[in-house]
């Protein structure tokens, strides 16, 4: 008889960077998630650009930087039907 039970898989934890236009004092819907800061802050430099920042000051991205969230996520992998 084959032994079915799947408690012995582990849920798989990923990371993900987030940070929310909110989040440095804008009133602004926008938000972002990617793997890396780097991606995020291409996107949030991307982003600024609707707020009229061609380039991102200094002293913004360091506000950015430290509003970047760290979101874990755990989940167990899709197993199939034994």
């Amino acid at each position: 008889m084959c032994h079915r039970d799947k408690s012995h898989y582990r849920a798989i934890t990923s990371m993900t960077k987030s940070i929310r236009c909110s989040d440095v004092g804008v009133n602004c819907d926008w938000r972002a998630a990617a793997a890396t800061e780097g991606e995020l802050m291409v996107m949030v430099e991307s982003h600024a650009k609707a707020h009229g920042y061609f380039e991102v000051p200094p002293e913004l991205l360091l506000k950015v930087k430290s509003a970047i969230r760290d979101d874990v996520s755990d989940h167990k992998p899709d197993l199939p039907n034994l």
